[in-house]
């Protein structure tokens, strides 16, 4: 069931990420099976394989000069974390796809942080840059434990997993602070950094929540305009929404709600 939800979305997995899902993985029984293993890739489609092995050193250029955008945007910006998640964080991105990010900020900051990030992705766009960025997901600090847990899921906690953060250090801290990983995996990150995240509280000012107000009725504008079109092209799968509050900004799409509840399948197989 694994390697079909992967055969769906036209790629491989690797090895590494099957032991994690599957604990007593018997590599015979799938090498005597309808699958294929080759370089470390797993998947019902020998093709799949060929693919994301092709585009590997793509992926690999790319993910080194978003680490340069990233250190650019957070430089210019108020963020305290910004992490590459997606396709490119799971090493399978295509040249035509947009470089998904999750960025962090404290509450104080977070309106100036999103707003500044907007405008820098926008320079960005209008220099002819070689990458798309996605800002899928806004969060500040201080609520992102809750956030996590309250939005988690198989998929969530894989994708927490794979994201490749401009901070280790703070980033797998805060996941210490969530239990959504620690619900689907055994993966203990305090092995990797023992020290307790402290995390302090702010207020929002006057500007943060005229920001909030403007930016609320831009993105409404935004997601009503954007899925008018999604509509006309009958793309209904690609339609998303925005979910805003104060302290969070996060795109949820249908084909994204699609795949975790197929995700989530895999492991109550388990």
């Amino acid at each position: 069931m694994l390697l079909n939800y992967f055969s769906k979305l036209k790629t491989a997995i690797d090895l590494e990420d099957v032991n994690m899902i599957i604990e007593d993985l018997n590599l015979d029984n799938l090498k005597a099976g309808s699958f294929h293993f080759k370089f470390g890739l797993l998947s019902i489609n020998e093709k799949n394989i060929y693919e994301k092995l092709k585009y590997a050193k793509f992926n690999e250029k790319l993910i080194e000069y978003s680490k340069l955008i990233l250190n650019y945007l957070q430089k210019n910006s108020s963020a305290n974390l910004i992490c590459i998640t997606g396709s490119l964080a799971y090493r399978d991105a295509r040249p035509w796809q947009d470089i998904d990010l999750m960025i962090l900020s404290k509450r104080k900051n977070l309106m100036k942080t999103l707003l500044k990030i907007l405008i820098l992705n926008r320079k960005l766009v209008w220099n002819k840059s070689k990458v798309k960025l996605c800002i899928n997901f806004v969060c500040s600090i201080e609520k992102f434990p809750e956030v996590i847990n309250n939005s988690c899921s198989a998929l969530v906690a894989f994708d927490l997993i794979k994201a490749i953060p401009s901070n280790p250090e703070l980033y797998y801290s805060l996941l210490n602070n969530t239990n959504c990983i620690k619900k689907y995996f055994k993966i203990n990150y305090e092995m990797k950094f023992s020290s307790n995240l402290k995390i302090r509280t702010s207020s929002y000012s006057l500007t943060d929540i005229i920001l909030y107000i403007f930016l609320f009725i831009y993105f409404k504008f935004i997601n009503y305009i954007r899925n008018l079109k999604l509509l006309k092209k009958r793309f209904y799968i690609n339609l998303f929404n925005y979910e805003y509050k104060p302290d969070l900004f996060m795109i949820k799409s249908v084909k994204y709600e699609i795949l975790k509840k197929e995700f989530e399948k895999i492991f109550l197989d388990f």
